[in-house]
């Protein structure tokens, strides 16, 4: 779904000193917003995500773009989910696990922010 337009694995930015504790959870009710210097444009299968800042680039399959402009529009990863197995012949539980799965590789590279979490019980 995510990968590196280089072929290259995802890394941090130097500059980023984030570590998987201090990653907040995924939960299926988060939304997000895109990082301010983030412009997508879609492509023929999938889309590109470039980050202005930086200038690194990514390019997402066309399961990783619907999930990428699902949540940017403003969805819940549960309705983004929704959405998805309602289209595809793919089980509820493995969509949620992939998309769950590209929002931490968007949040840990900055691309996306989580603005909703999880309220605890």
């Amino acid at each position: 779904m995510f990968g590196r337009s280089k072929g290259d694995a995802l890394p941090l930015p130097s500059s980023c000193s984030i570590s998987w504790r201090q990653m907040p959870a995924i939960a299926p009710d988060n939304s997000f917003l895109a990082k301010q210097d983030v412009v997508s444009r879609p492509l023929e299968k999938g889309a590109l995500l470039v980050d202005l800042s930086s200038g690194d680039c990514w390019e997402l399959n066309q399961v990783g773009a619907a999930i990428w402009d699902s949540l940017i529009a403003g969805k819940t990863v549960t309705e983004t989910v929704d959405g998805l197995s309602a289209v595809h012949k793919i089980s509820r539980a493995i969509i949620e696990a992939d998309a769950i799965k590209l929002c931490e590789s968007l949040v840990t590279a900055g691309l996306l922010v989580l603005t909703k979490r999880r309220r605890n019980a």
